[in-house]
Protein backbone atom coordinates (compact mmCIF):
# COMPACT_ATOMS: atom_id res chain seq x y z
CA UNK A 1 0.00 0.00 0.00
CA UNK A 2 2.53 2.41 0.89
CA UNK A 3 4.44 1.76 -2.52
CA UNK A 4 1.30 2.51 -4.50
CA UNK A 5 0.93 6.17 -2.56
CA UNK A 6 3.92 7.09 -2.82
CA UNK A 7 3.54 6.13 -7.11
CA UNK A 8 0.24 8.29 -7.22
CA UNK A 9 1.99 10.85 -5.79
CA UNK A 10 4.71 10.76 -7.96
CA UNK A 11 2.56 10.65 -10.97
CA UNK A 12 0.35 13.49 -9.66
CA UNK A 13 3.69 15.72 -9.78
CA UNK A 14 4.45 14.14 -13.01
CA UNK A 15 1.45 15.22 -14.55
CA UNK A 16 1.43 18.41 -12.85
CA UNK A 17 4.46 19.01 -14.50
CA UNK A 18 3.35 18.09 -17.95
CA UNK A 19 0.82 20.56 -17.95
CA UNK A 20 3.58 23.39 -16.36
CA UNK A 21 5.93 22.78 -19.36
CA UNK A 22 3.14 23.01 -21.71
CA UNK A 23 3.38 26.43 -22.89
CA UNK A 24 3.87 26.85 -26.48
CA UNK A 25 6.48 28.65 -27.89
CA UNK A 26 6.05 32.65 -28.91
CA UNK A 27 7.36 34.78 -31.22
CA UNK A 28 9.72 37.24 -29.18
CA UNK A 29 8.60 40.49 -29.76
CA UNK A 30 11.71 43.15 -31.00
CA UNK A 31 13.91 43.14 -27.82
CA UNK A 32 14.76 45.99 -26.05
CA UNK A 33 12.26 48.34 -27.17
CA UNK A 34 10.78 51.14 -24.78
CA UNK A 35 7.59 49.99 -23.50
CA UNK A 36 6.90 46.58 -25.04
CA UNK A 37 5.67 44.53 -23.02
CA UNK A 38 7.09 40.71 -22.55
CA UNK A 39 6.51 38.54 -25.26
CA UNK A 40 5.47 35.87 -22.94
CA UNK A 41 2.89 37.93 -20.87
CA UNK A 42 3.42 39.18 -17.49
CA UNK A 43 0.42 37.24 -15.35
CA UNK A 44 1.62 33.80 -14.25
CA UNK A 45 -1.39 31.54 -14.97
CA UNK A 46 0.20 28.12 -14.61
CA UNK A 47 2.42 26.88 -12.10
CA UNK A 48 6.11 27.71 -12.10
CA UNK A 49 8.81 25.72 -12.77
CA UNK A 50 11.79 28.07 -12.22
CA UNK A 51 15.32 27.86 -12.54
CA UNK A 52 18.31 30.12 -11.08
CA UNK A 53 21.45 30.66 -13.68
CA UNK A 54 24.13 32.38 -11.87
CA UNK A 55 26.25 35.23 -13.73
CA UNK A 56 29.32 32.51 -13.27
CA UNK A 57 27.69 30.33 -15.13
CA UNK A 58 28.71 32.00 -18.59
CA UNK A 59 31.30 33.24 -20.26
CA UNK A 60 30.83 32.97 -24.22
CA UNK A 61 27.21 33.05 -26.34
CA UNK A 62 27.70 29.56 -26.66
CA UNK A 63 27.30 29.19 -22.90
CA UNK A 64 23.99 31.33 -22.67
CA UNK A 65 22.78 29.35 -25.86
CA UNK A 66 23.27 26.27 -24.08
CA UNK A 67 22.05 27.27 -20.56
CA UNK A 68 18.73 27.96 -22.38
CA UNK A 69 18.88 24.99 -24.24
CA UNK A 70 19.51 22.84 -21.18
CA UNK A 71 16.72 24.72 -19.36
CA UNK A 72 13.95 23.97 -21.85
CA UNK A 73 15.14 20.37 -22.45
CA UNK A 74 14.20 20.22 -18.65
CA UNK A 75 10.75 22.37 -19.01
CA UNK A 76 11.73 25.42 -17.26
CA UNK A 77 8.90 27.67 -17.88
CA UNK A 78 11.10 30.62 -15.65
CA UNK A 79 14.59 31.60 -15.83
CA UNK A 80 16.27 33.95 -13.41
CA UNK A 81 19.20 35.33 -15.05
CA UNK A 82 21.50 37.11 -12.82
CA UNK A 83 22.75 40.35 -14.53
CA UNK A 84 23.94 42.07 -11.25
CA UNK A 85 26.11 40.74 -8.75
CA UNK A 86 27.66 43.14 -6.94
CA UNK A 87 27.16 46.39 -7.62
CA UNK A 88 28.47 45.84 -11.16
CA UNK A 89 26.78 44.57 -14.66
CA UNK A 90 26.38 41.68 -17.05
CA UNK A 91 25.27 43.62 -19.86
CA UNK A 92 26.39 46.62 -21.70
CA UNK A 93 25.62 49.37 -18.84
CA UNK A 94 26.43 52.98 -18.52
CA UNK A 95 25.79 53.09 -14.82
CA UNK A 96 27.95 50.02 -13.50
CA UNK A 97 31.59 48.18 -15.51
CA UNK A 98 31.21 45.27 -17.04
CA UNK A 99 31.26 42.38 -14.24
CA UNK A 100 34.68 40.86 -13.38
CA UNK A 101 33.59 37.20 -13.65
CA UNK A 102 32.32 37.70 -17.87
CA UNK A 103 35.70 39.25 -18.70
CA UNK A 104 37.68 36.63 -16.98
CA UNK A 105 39.33 34.86 -20.40
CA UNK A 106 39.74 38.61 -22.17
CA UNK A 107 43.44 39.57 -22.25
CA UNK A 108 43.69 41.94 -19.58
CA UNK A 109 40.06 40.94 -17.54
CA UNK A 110 38.52 44.50 -18.25
CA UNK A 111 37.78 44.16 -21.98
CA UNK A 112 34.01 44.28 -22.71
CA UNK A 113 32.47 40.79 -24.53
CA UNK A 114 31.85 41.06 -27.74
CA UNK A 115 28.20 39.72 -27.13
CA UNK A 116 24.93 41.34 -25.46
CA UNK A 117 24.16 38.13 -22.80
CA UNK A 118 21.43 39.71 -21.66
CA UNK A 119 20.13 40.15 -24.92
CA UNK A 120 20.96 36.63 -26.30
CA UNK A 121 18.88 35.10 -22.99
CA UNK A 122 15.91 36.73 -23.87
CA UNK A 123 16.07 35.96 -27.31
CA UNK A 124 16.69 32.47 -26.87
CA UNK A 125 14.41 31.95 -23.87
CA UNK A 126 11.21 33.59 -25.97
CA UNK A 127 11.69 31.58 -28.93
CA UNK A 128 11.34 28.63 -26.61
CA UNK A 129 8.00 30.21 -24.64
CA UNK A 130 10.16 30.87 -21.51
CA UNK A 131 9.80 33.69 -19.04
CA UNK A 132 13.10 35.41 -17.84
CA UNK A 133 13.69 37.67 -14.78
CA UNK A 134 16.81 39.78 -14.65
CA UNK A 135 18.12 38.65 -11.42
CA UNK A 136 19.67 41.64 -9.18
CA UNK A 137 21.58 41.50 -6.66
CA UNK A 138 20.78 44.19 -4.84
CA UNK A 139 22.59 45.50 -1.31
CA UNK A 140 26.19 43.96 -2.19
CA UNK A 141 28.67 46.20 -2.58
CA UNK A 142 31.51 43.75 -3.92
CA UNK A 143 33.09 40.14 -2.73
CA UNK A 144 35.86 38.92 -1.52
CA UNK A 145 39.33 40.45 0.31
CA UNK A 146 40.53 42.01 -3.24
CA UNK A 147 39.26 45.47 -4.20
CA UNK A 148 37.16 45.60 -7.87
CA UNK A 149 39.92 46.41 -10.33
CA UNK A 150 37.95 48.57 -12.56
CA UNK A 151 38.37 52.28 -10.58
CA UNK A 152 35.16 53.58 -12.37
CA UNK A 153 32.97 50.48 -9.78
CA UNK A 154 31.06 52.12 -6.99
CA UNK A 155 33.49 50.97 -4.62
CA UNK A 156 35.97 53.18 -5.69
CA UNK A 157 34.11 55.94 -6.80
CA UNK A 158 31.04 56.10 -3.96
CA UNK A 159 33.27 55.23 -1.24
CA UNK A 160 31.03 56.69 1.21
CA UNK A 161 28.77 54.57 0.21
CA UNK A 162 30.34 51.29 1.79
CA UNK A 163 28.45 50.56 5.11
CA UNK A 164 30.53 52.00 8.06
CA UNK A 165 31.07 50.77 11.44
CA UNK A 166 30.38 52.98 15.13
CA UNK A 167 33.41 54.70 14.58
CA UNK A 168 33.23 56.19 10.94
CA UNK A 169 35.56 53.23 9.63
CA UNK A 170 34.46 50.99 6.46
CA UNK A 171 32.81 47.74 6.47
CA UNK A 172 36.36 45.38 5.82
CA UNK A 173 36.64 43.18 2.67
CA UNK A 174 35.83 39.51 3.86
CA UNK A 175 35.38 36.52 1.58
CA UNK A 176 31.34 37.20 2.30
CA UNK A 177 30.05 40.51 0.52
CA UNK A 178 30.28 44.06 2.51
CA UNK A 179 27.31 45.81 1.21
CA UNK A 180 25.98 49.40 0.89
CA UNK A 181 24.42 51.70 3.26
CA UNK A 182 20.76 51.65 2.31
CA UNK A 183 19.95 53.77 4.76
CA UNK A 184 20.84 56.64 1.97
CA UNK A 185 18.71 58.12 -0.91
CA UNK A 186 21.42 58.28 -3.17
CA UNK A 187 22.60 54.74 -2.74
CA UNK A 188 18.72 53.82 -3.26
CA UNK A 189 18.00 56.01 -6.47
CA UNK A 190 21.25 54.32 -7.90
CA UNK A 191 19.92 51.13 -7.63
CA UNK A 192 16.41 51.79 -8.53
CA UNK A 193 18.69 53.74 -11.75
CA UNK A 194 19.73 50.42 -11.96
CA UNK A 195 16.47 48.58 -12.29
CA UNK A 196 14.89 51.23 -14.74
CA UNK A 197 17.64 51.32 -16.58
CA UNK A 198 17.03 47.10 -17.46
CA UNK A 199 13.88 47.24 -17.47
CA UNK A 200 13.60 50.43 -19.76
CA UNK A 201 16.06 48.52 -22.75
CA UNK A 202 15.09 45.16 -22.18
CA UNK A 203 12.33 42.67 -22.94
CA UNK A 204 12.29 41.15 -19.40
CA UNK A 205 9.35 39.20 -18.47
CA UNK A 206 10.37 40.34 -14.63
CA UNK A 207 12.43 41.81 -12.00
CA UNK A 208 14.08 39.39 -9.58
CA UNK A 209 15.63 41.18 -6.49
CA UNK A 210 17.63 39.10 -4.38
CA UNK A 211 19.73 40.14 -1.19
CA UNK A 212 17.24 42.51 -0.64
CA UNK A 213 17.93 43.15 2.72
CA UNK A 214 20.16 43.42 5.91
CA UNK A 215 23.11 41.24 4.43
CA UNK A 216 24.47 40.62 8.21
CA UNK A 217 25.21 36.59 8.09
CA UNK A 218 29.00 36.87 8.95
CA UNK A 219 28.77 39.85 10.79
CA UNK A 220 31.19 40.17 13.68
CA UNK A 221 28.01 40.38 16.48
CA UNK A 222 30.60 42.91 18.56
CA UNK A 223 30.56 45.37 15.45
CA UNK A 224 27.70 48.15 15.37
CA UNK A 225 26.98 48.80 11.92
CA UNK A 226 24.94 51.60 10.90
CA UNK A 227 25.70 53.45 13.61
CA UNK A 228 28.35 55.70 12.10
CA UNK A 229 27.42 59.91 13.23
CA UNK A 230 26.09 60.66 9.70
CA UNK A 231 23.84 57.44 9.49
CA UNK A 232 22.74 57.34 13.51
CA UNK A 233 21.83 61.47 13.01
CA UNK A 234 19.44 60.06 9.74
CA UNK A 235 18.26 57.48 12.31
CA UNK A 236 17.20 59.73 15.19
CA UNK A 237 15.52 62.38 12.24
CA UNK A 238 13.69 59.59 10.68
CA UNK A 239 12.43 57.71 14.15
CA UNK A 240 12.14 61.37 15.87
CA UNK A 241 14.54 60.08 18.56
CA UNK A 242 17.35 61.18 20.38
CA UNK A 243 19.30 57.74 20.27
CA UNK A 244 21.57 59.12 23.42
CA UNK A 245 18.66 58.78 26.01
CA UNK A 246 17.63 54.71 24.62
CA UNK A 247 19.55 52.11 26.17
CA UNK A 248 21.54 49.28 24.30
CA UNK A 249 18.27 47.02 24.04
CA UNK A 250 15.85 49.94 22.56
CA UNK A 251 18.37 51.43 20.41
CA UNK A 252 19.10 47.86 18.89
CA UNK A 253 15.37 47.34 18.15
CA UNK A 254 14.45 50.99 17.27
CA UNK A 255 17.14 50.96 14.61
CA UNK A 256 16.15 47.08 13.71
CA UNK A 257 12.57 48.82 13.05
CA UNK A 258 14.27 51.51 11.00
CA UNK A 259 16.37 49.10 8.61
CA UNK A 260 13.13 47.38 8.24
CA UNK A 261 11.10 49.78 7.03
CA UNK A 262 14.11 51.37 4.81
CA UNK A 263 14.06 47.81 2.66
CA UNK A 264 10.39 48.09 2.07
CA UNK A 265 10.95 50.94 1.33
CA UNK A 266 13.41 50.30 -1.67
CA UNK A 267 10.97 47.78 -2.47
CA UNK A 268 8.41 49.75 -2.66
CA UNK A 269 9.77 52.49 -5.03
CA UNK A 270 11.42 49.81 -7.36
CA UNK A 271 7.73 49.15 -7.92
CA UNK A 272 6.59 52.68 -7.88
CA UNK A 273 9.75 53.88 -9.96
CA UNK A 274 11.08 51.44 -12.08
CA UNK A 275 8.51 48.73 -12.77
CA UNK A 276 6.46 50.86 -15.06
CA UNK A 277 9.36 51.42 -17.51
CA UNK A 278 8.39 47.82 -18.72
CA UNK A 279 4.20 47.59 -18.50
CA UNK A 280 3.43 43.45 -17.32
CA UNK A 281 6.63 42.66 -16.36
CA UNK A 282 6.20 40.66 -12.96
CA UNK A 283 8.18 42.26 -9.80
CA UNK A 284 9.50 38.59 -7.54
CA UNK A 285 12.56 38.62 -4.72
CA UNK A 286 14.25 35.46 -3.50
CA UNK A 287 13.87 36.04 0.19
CA UNK A 288 14.94 33.96 3.41
CA UNK A 289 13.44 31.04 4.00
CA UNK A 290 11.60 31.83 6.57
CA UNK A 291 9.71 34.85 7.10
CA UNK A 292 10.24 35.39 10.73
CA UNK A 293 13.73 34.69 10.83
CA UNK A 294 13.60 37.11 7.62
CA UNK A 295 11.67 39.54 9.44
CA UNK A 296 13.25 39.81 12.85
CA UNK A 297 16.89 38.87 12.02
CA UNK A 298 17.32 40.56 8.11
CA UNK A 299 15.11 43.23 8.38
CA UNK A 300 14.04 41.56 5.16
CA UNK A 301 9.53 41.64 6.05
CA UNK A 302 8.62 39.61 2.49
CA UNK A 303 5.65 38.48 3.68
CA UNK A 304 4.21 42.23 4.26
CA UNK A 305 5.74 42.94 0.45
CA UNK A 306 3.36 39.94 -0.44
CA UNK A 307 0.54 41.32 1.13
CA UNK A 308 0.56 44.82 0.25
CA UNK A 309 1.36 43.52 -3.26
CA UNK A 310 4.60 45.09 -3.48
CA UNK A 311 5.89 42.46 -5.25
CA UNK A 312 4.16 39.90 -7.38
CA UNK A 313 5.33 36.67 -5.94
CA UNK A 314 8.50 35.56 -3.57
CA UNK A 315 11.04 32.87 -3.47
CA UNK A 316 11.41 31.17 -0.37
CA UNK A 317 15.30 29.85 -0.31
CA UNK A 318 14.18 26.85 1.67
CA UNK A 319 17.33 25.52 0.94
CA UNK A 320 18.34 22.29 2.88
CA UNK A 321 18.43 18.25 2.92
CA UNK A 322 15.89 18.02 5.64
CA UNK A 323 12.78 17.38 4.33
CA UNK A 324 10.76 17.94 7.80
CA UNK A 325 12.57 21.33 7.64
CA UNK A 326 11.44 22.03 4.08
CA UNK A 327 7.83 21.56 5.07
CA UNK A 328 8.32 23.60 8.03
CA UNK A 329 9.15 26.59 6.89
CA UNK A 330 7.22 26.20 3.24
CA UNK A 331 4.43 26.01 6.06
CA UNK A 332 4.85 28.64 7.58
CA UNK A 333 5.42 31.16 3.78
CA UNK A 334 1.86 29.78 3.62
CA UNK A 335 0.62 30.98 6.90
CA UNK A 336 2.41 34.56 6.72
CA UNK A 337 0.90 35.35 3.00
CA UNK A 338 -2.15 33.38 2.57
CA UNK A 339 -3.03 33.14 -1.07
CA UNK A 340 -0.25 34.82 -2.40
CA UNK A 341 1.98 33.57 -5.31
CA UNK A 342 5.01 31.68 -2.90
CA UNK A 343 7.85 29.78 -5.23
CA UNK A 344 9.58 27.35 -2.96
CA UNK A 345 13.41 27.26 -3.65
CA UNK A 346 14.89 23.84 -3.65
CA UNK A 347 18.61 23.69 -2.90
CA UNK A 348 19.15 21.06 -5.04
CA UNK A 349 23.19 21.66 -5.18
CA UNK A 350 23.04 19.68 -1.51
CA UNK A 351 20.26 17.48 -2.44
CA UNK A 352 20.36 13.66 -2.97
CA UNK A 353 18.15 12.52 -5.89
CA UNK A 354 15.53 10.97 -3.50
CA UNK A 355 16.05 14.51 -1.33
CA UNK A 356 15.10 16.40 -4.23
CA UNK A 357 12.49 13.90 -4.81
CA UNK A 358 10.86 14.35 -1.70
CA UNK A 359 10.83 18.44 -2.06
CA UNK A 360 9.52 18.15 -4.99
CA UNK A 361 6.27 16.30 -4.18
CA UNK A 362 5.34 18.60 -0.97
CA UNK A 363 6.08 21.65 -3.02
CA UNK A 364 3.10 20.18 -5.25
CA UNK A 365 1.07 19.39 -2.65
CA UNK A 366 1.76 22.63 -0.39
CA UNK A 367 2.60 25.26 -2.99
CA UNK A 368 -0.36 26.10 -5.96
CA UNK A 369 1.91 28.25 -8.02
CA UNK A 370 5.25 26.04 -8.75
CA UNK A 371 8.73 25.60 -7.90
CA UNK A 372 12.39 27.05 -8.40
CA UNK A 373 15.29 25.04 -8.45
CA UNK A 374 19.04 26.51 -7.23
CA UNK A 375 20.55 26.20 -9.33
CA UNK A 376 21.68 25.57 -12.98
CA UNK A 377 25.49 24.57 -11.91
CA UNK A 378 23.63 21.79 -9.76
CA UNK A 379 22.30 19.96 -12.78
CA UNK A 380 25.08 20.72 -15.74
CA UNK A 381 28.53 21.51 -16.63
CA UNK A 382 28.94 25.65 -15.29
CA UNK A 383 31.67 28.26 -17.51
CA UNK A 384 32.65 28.50 -13.61
CA UNK A 385 36.71 27.51 -13.61
CA UNK A 386 36.16 27.17 -9.99
CA UNK A 387 33.31 24.34 -9.83
CA UNK A 388 34.37 20.98 -8.32
CA UNK A 389 35.02 18.79 -11.14
CA UNK A 390 36.08 15.84 -9.26
CA UNK A 391 34.22 12.72 -10.63
CA UNK A 392 32.16 12.00 -7.44
CA UNK A 393 31.45 15.72 -8.12
CA UNK A 394 30.40 14.74 -11.84
CA UNK A 395 28.88 11.68 -11.23
CA UNK A 396 26.33 13.57 -8.64
CA UNK A 397 25.18 16.18 -11.09
CA UNK A 398 24.80 13.83 -13.77
CA UNK A 399 22.64 11.47 -11.14
CA UNK A 400 20.56 14.30 -9.73
CA UNK A 401 19.81 15.62 -13.36
CA UNK A 402 18.43 12.33 -14.16
CA UNK A 403 16.13 12.08 -11.25
CA UNK A 404 14.57 15.43 -11.38
CA UNK A 405 13.80 14.53 -15.13
CA UNK A 406 12.12 11.92 -14.11
CA UNK A 407 9.98 13.39 -11.46
CA UNK A 408 9.53 16.98 -13.90
CA UNK A 409 9.40 14.97 -17.22
CA UNK A 410 7.35 11.73 -17.18
CA UNK A 411 5.86 12.67 -20.54
CA UNK A 412 9.29 11.64 -21.88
Amino acid sequence: MTRIISWTLLLAVCLSACAMTSAQPQRPAKPGAPGTPPSTGGQVTRPMLGLWINRWDYRTQQDVDDAIARAASLGVTDIFWQVRGQADAFYPSALEPWGEEICEKTPSGTRPPNFDPLRRAIDQSHVRGIRLHAWVNAMPLWRGKNPPTDRRHIFHAKPGWRLRQADGSPQQLHDHYVIVNFARRDVQDHIIAVCRDILTRYNVDGLHLDYIRYVSETFDAKVRYMQDPETLAQFARDARVDPAKLDARQLHAQMHAWRTNLVTLLVRRIREEAMPARPGALLSAAVWRSPSVARDTYAQDAARWLNLGLIDFACPMIYTAKNDDFDRDLSEWSAAAPGKRIIPGLGIYMHKPAESRAQIVSSRQQSPHGLALYAYASLWESADTKQDKRPQSVKERIDRLAAIRADLQFRR
